[in-house]
């Protein structure tokens, strides 16, 4: 691996990291309570950005022409580096966890936390949408560039 792709991971992973944290800083001073609202925008607004960043990214590579350097960097700094530090499954995990815990986590589902199973769930779909949203984006914009 080149040394510049390695730079340009870590300063999009330190980027996307402090990036993360801001956002849960904002979310606590906001009065975001409840469920972890901080990290389903995270995890929502990256997967936007993947889809929207995949598609031209990805016909750069495959094209092979001139932009595929740019397009590698791109890469490794967006899509390796910043969205892989700024959304978590990690973190998502832990606090569907701790919302299936919660003495106050509201009305059971077959014994399971109602909360706990929507935000999942809910992150889930919203995840996808958000990705398909940036993908269909993303190739409007190529086209548009295309024209």
């Amino acid at each position: 691996m080149q040394s510049v792709t390695l730079v340009l991971v870590a300063l999009g992973g330190a980027l996307g990291a402090l990036s993360r944290y801001g956002l849960a800083v904002l979310g606590q001073a906001w009065g975001w309570s409840g469920l972890p609202w901080a990290t389903l925008l995270a995890n929502t607004l990256g997967c936007f950005i993947m889809g929207l960043v995949a598609v031209p990214v990805t016909a750069a590579l495959l094209a092979g022409h001139a932009d595929a350097a740019w397009a590698g960097g791109v890469r490794a700094f967006v899509m390796v580096g910043f969205l892989g530090a700024f959304t978590t499954y990690s973190s998502f995990a832990l606090e569907v966890w701790r919302l299936f815990e919660a003495p106050h986590a509201g009305a059971r589902v077959a014994g399971l936390s109602a909360s706990a199973l929507g935000y999942a769930g809910g992150t889930l779909v919203l995840a996808l949408l958000a990705c398909g949203l940036g993908l269909l984006l993303g190739g409007l914009l190529m086209q548009l560039r295309a024209a």
